[in-house]
């Protein structure tokens, strides 16, 4: 590097704001300029051609010291140009926010610039104004104290905004910049890219762990779906064996119905969904098998209109419930028993209920089941907050179990 790059790299890029330092190049190339333009003048005695060769000398010597500048400057910053030199410089960016978010997204931008203070905010109008504080030692002689900035924002679409930044001198005689506005513009530009990498991330972060708690709530809900009563099973098909050597065609109809239920039960490899109508079938299937096994002691009534029958349903827990009343309810008293399964609309909330007219279960145990806790579990997962599980007692004997879900309602899983 000569001497002449290290000086200048010395006093135009470390010690003075670059304005201060654009004036002293004019005045070296017009001062010598209009010297040697008196002393031609007086040597052919012409006023005249002494003011046009003084004039040629200054405009030669102003291009050169402004090439040389820009030679500095170019060591600093290979992609400089007299472009730079400009006395406005402005971008445009095309943001994949909506207008409020890149209004906030610039303003928070220009207020990372040095000194930058706010004139004109109009969130409304997409409109933010301001000058920034100047340099160090402020901008001498003909030089201004800082930049005028102006931002304007624009919806393109819903998620789709336009930013036009613009930077210039807020006062500046001598119209030249030599980087500084597209310096601001660049910083700008960087800290907004900087902003919406940060929020991407954040969204992918964010849409990671969604998708691991999807996956862990479907996994959950599979396991559920797979705790079949080995009990249950054992029992239907020693029934079914005995059945077959006393009643062949009764024995049949159960296998029947266990394959149904089996069908119903195992879980899905293409997803955890349900309807009402599936958890109905395996429920049918389910009190059939027990009617065999109970004989005359097990009745029950299935009222849920067609129209229900398509709603997306929590697996399987119409079928803990069932257990449930069969077990504390029907199986314990002496004679027979009835499980009713009904349905309710109110407004766009479906209640589907199952009672017994059973024993019932007592106040100390009612809801404190590991049956129950899987029932409480499946809603939770799939419906978050937006179901509803209740039990009471009727009013002559036995237990009810109501779920309410809003109809329309998309599952969580």
């Amino acid at each position: 590097m000569s001497w002449s790059s290290s000086l200048a790299k010395v006093l135009f890029m470390k010690t003075f704001p670059w304005r201060f330092w654009i004036t002293v190049a004019l005045g070296i190339g017009l001062g010598p300029g209009l010297g040697v333009g008196a002393g031609l003048g007086t040597k052919f005695g012409s006023v005249w051609m002494g003011a046009l060769m003084g004039i040629s000398a200054a405009i030669f010597c102003v291009v050169g010291v402004a090439y040389w500048y820009r030679h500095s400057m170019r060591r600093r910053d290979p992609s400089f140009t007299f472009y730079d030199a400009d006395s406005r410089c402005e971008a445009t960016f095309e943001l994949p926010v909506d207008a409020a978010d890149a209004y906030q997204l610039c303003l928070t931008a220009l207020n990372a610039l040095a000194g930058f203070h706010a004139t004109r905010l109009d969130q409304g109008g997409g409109i933010i104004a301001g000058m920034t504080g100047g340099g160090t030692f402020g901008y001498w002689s003909f030089g201004a104290p800082g930049e005028r900035l102006l931002a304007t924002v624009e919806a393109v679409s819903a998620n789709t905004s336009r930013a036009k930044i613009q930077s210039k001198p807020g006062f500046l005689l001598v119209a030249l910049d030599f980087g500084k506005n597209r310096q601001n513009i660049n910083n700008i530009s960087q800290h907004i890219n900087r902003e919406l990498q940060i929020q991407y991330d954040q969204a992918h972060i964010a849409a990671e762990k969604a998708e691991m708690q999807r996956s862990l709530s479907a996994a959950k809900l599979s396991a559920l779906q797979a705790q079949i009563e080995p009990h249950f099973l054992y029992n239907t098909l020693a029934t079914a064996q005995s059945l077959t050597r006393s009643d062949p065609v009764r024995a049949e109809q159960m296998i029947g119905h266990l394959i149904a239920f089996l069908r119903t039960s195992l879980p899905k490899h293409d997803g955890v969904d349900s309807t009402l109508g599936q958890e109905l079938d395996r429920v049918s299937a389910y009190l059939e098998i027990m009617k065999v096994r109970m004989g005359a002691r097990l009745q029950y009534t299935v009222k849920v209109a067609d129209e229900f029958r398509s709603v997306r349903f929590a697996p399987m827990v119409l079928q803990t419930l069932v257990e449930n009343a069969i077990k504390h309810g029907v199986e314990p008293q002496p004679g027979a028993g009835t499980i009713t399964i009904n349905s309710t609309l109110h407004a766009d909330r479906l209640s589907v209920h199952v009672g017994d007219d059973g024993m019932g279960i007592s106040a100390e145990t009612a809801g404190s089941g590991i049956g129950l806790k899987n029932v409480r579990d499946q809603l939770h997962l799939i419906y978050g907050n937006n179901a509803e599980f209740t039990l009471q007692h009727n009013q002559e004997k036995g237990m009810t179990a109501t779920i309410t879900i809003p109809l329309g309602t998309n599952l969580c899983a």
